[in-house]
C-alpha cells in the first residue's frame, strides 16, 4: 500500500488548521515558530477570519498610513482614508494578505477615493492593486461601497448576504435610503444577481422592507438556472410562480425565509406536483414567514397532510403572529421562534392557547 508524504506547505497548513481548532493564539504562535511555518500558518488564519476593508488595512500596514478624515469642514461623514501614499513594499505586503481573505464583511460607510481605487480600476485597461479570492461575502449596501460590488463577486462564493437594513433590535431597523430604493440601487443589484456563481449555497438578499417587485426576474432566473446546489435562501425579492415551484423541488434546500405566499394547488399542478402531493421541500429544516401572505404556506403544509419542518420562525409578531398564536398548532415537535419586543407577552398566549404539543414548543 502506498504511502503519501505531504509537502512541508501542506503539513504546516494541516497543522496550523488543528491549532486554530483550540485557539487563533496557538496558530499565531506557530507562524512565529519560523518562516517555513509563517506563511501556511497565516493564511489558514486569515482564510477563517470574517475581514473589513477597513479591518484588513489597519492590521496589515502601521498606524502612520490610515485614519479619518472629514472631507468638508460642515460634513457630518467621517471617510477612512490612507495619510500618504502606499510604498511598493506596503502594497505588496497589502496585496498578499489581501490574496489569503476568503470572509468579507463590507460595512463601512465612507471610504476615501484613494481606498476605493484599490479595488476598483481607474480605466478598462487597469486592473485593480487587490485582488481577493472570496468564499463568503457579507455586503451592507450604501451610497459609498454601491458601486463596487460587483468587483468582489468572485465565482468560488459560496455565501453572499447582500442588505439595505441593519438590525438594531427586534423590531427597529435603519436603512441608508427611504422607503422606496433609488434607481442606481436596482441597477446594481440587477447586474450583480446575473454573476452570481452557479455553487452558491446560501443567499440572503434583503432590498428595503416589504416585497420588492423590480428584481423578480432576474432573481427568478438565478433560481431557476442555478439553484440546485442553494441550501439556505433568504429574500424579500418576489419570486416568479415557476421560480417557487423549482425551489420547493430543490434536494438540499434546508433554510428558506419568504414574505411570499405559495402558489395557488392548481399552478403547482401544472409544474409537476400531483394534487395532495407530498414531495415538496424534501429537505427543509425551517422556514422563516415574514409577513400574513407567507402564513398561507402552513396551510399548503396542512392540506397536503405533510409534516411541517421542525422550526418555523414568524417575524415580525404584529397581527399575523397573534392570529398563528391563538390559533395553536397541532404538529408534532413544533417549535416557534419568536422575534420581537413583546415575545413573552405573546409566548405566554401561545401557551394558554392550549395547544396538544405545546409542551414541546420552544418560545425563544
Amino acid at each position: 500500500m502506498a504511502t503519501r508524504v505531504f509537502k512541508l506547505d501542506e503539513l504546516a497548513t494541516r497543522i496550523a488548521t488543528h491549532l486554530l481548532a483550540i485557539s487563533s493564539k496557538s496558530t499565531v504562535a506557530l507562524a512565529l515558530t519560523c518562516r517555513d511555518l509563517e506563511v501556511p500558518a497565516l493564511r489558514t488564519l486569515w482564510e477563517t477570519q470574517f475581514c473589513s476593508l477597513e479591518s484588513l488595512i489597519k492590521r496589515v500596514l502601521s498606524t502612520d498610513v490610515w485614519g479619518f478624515v472629514f472631507p468638508d469642514e460642515d460634513a457630518d461623514l467621517c471617510l477612512f482614508a490612507l495619510q500618504r501614499p502606499l510604498t511598493t513594499r506596503e502594497l505588496n505586503r497589502l496585496k498578499r494578505y489581501a490574496s489569503w481573505v476568503r470572509r468579507l464583511n463590507m460595512r463601512e460607510w465612507g471610504l476615501s477615493r484613494e481606498i476605493t481605487r484599490l479595488v476598483v480600476s481607474t480605466s478598462p485597461r487597469t486592473a485593480p492593486a487587490l485582488r481577493f479570492h472570496l468564499r463568503e461575502l457579507n455586503w451592507w449596501l450604501n451610497e459609498s461601497n454601491l458601486t463596487f460590488l460587483p468587483k468582489f463577486l468572485s465565482p468560488h462564493l459560496t455565501k453572499i448576504v447582500i442588505t439595505t437594513v441593519t438590525f438594531l433590535r427586534p423590531g427597529e431597523s435603519v436603512e441608508p435610503w427611504g422607503e422606496e430604493l433609488p434607481r442606481e440601487v436596482v441597477s446594481t443589484m440587477r447586474s450583480a444577481i446575473k454573476t452570481f456563481p452557479s455553487s452558491l449555497q446560501f443567499l440572503h438578499i434583503q432590498l428595503g422592507v416589504g416585497p420588492e417587485t423590480r428584481l423578480s426576474e432576474e432573481i427568478s432566473t438565478f433560481v431557476l438556472g442555478y439553484g440546485e446546489s442553494l441550501q439556505k435562501f433568504s429574500t424579500n425579492l418576489v419570486l416568479s410562480t415557476q421560480a417557487i415551484a423549482h425551489l420547493m423541488k430543490l434536494p438540499n434546500l434546508r433554510v428558506w425565509a419568504t414574505e411570499q405566499g405559495p402558489p395557488q394547488v392548481t399552478n403547482l399542478i401544472h409544474h409537476g406536483f400531483p394534487s395532495g402531493a407530498t414531495s415538496f421541500f424534501p429537505s427543509l429544516k425551517a422556514i422563516d414567514l415574514r409577513s400574513e401572505a407567507a402564513l398561507e404556506w402552513l396551510s399548503l403544509f396542512e392540506a397536503a397532510k405533510k409534516r411541517t419542518p421542525p422550526w418555523i420562525v414568524i417575524c415580525p409578531l404584529d397581527g399575523p403572529g397573534r392570529r398563528l398564536l391563538w390559533y395553536g398548532m397541532p404538529y408534532a415537535a413544533l417549535r416557534i421562534t419568536i422575534h420581537g419586543p413583546r415575545r413573552g407577552k405573546f409566548g405566554n398566549r401561545f401557551a394558554e392557547a392550549g395547544s396538544p404539543h405545546v409542551g414541546r414548543a420552544a418560545v425563544q
